[in-house]
């Protein structure tokens, strides 16, 4: 893929001084990972995964959580201009590492 960059990280942890126009994360946060909101590029997209750890075998009622979608301000260090549900489906992921 000639316009992506795929980095493997622990992304609480990962800083950079690029900045991206999107960021997937692909495993469950129980809170937003401020550090990669910030790598954001104006009007730059985050998704992820967002809701309580449970196992993915799980029958917890709250095992299936909504993807997130922050999209950053118009300038750095601007709020998000969104900040909220990505769509109407849930995801159950692995969680992301604290370590």
């Amino acid at each position: 893929l000639p316009f992506c960059s795929f980095e493997v990280a622990n992304a609480w942890q990962f800083s950079s001084d690029q900045r991206y126009d999107a960021i997937a994360v692909a495993a469950q946060c129980e809170r937003l990972p401020d550090n990669l909101v910030a790598l954001l590029k104006p009007r730059g997209i985050l998704v992820c995964p967002l809701g309580p750890v449970v196992p993915i075998d799980s029958s917890h009622p709250q095992r299936f959580n909504p993807y997130w979608m922050v999209q950053a301000g118009d300038a750095p260090g601007d709020p998000p201009a969104f900040s909220g549900r990505a769509g109407p489906i849930s995801v159950n992921f692995l969680p992301r590492s604290e370590e």
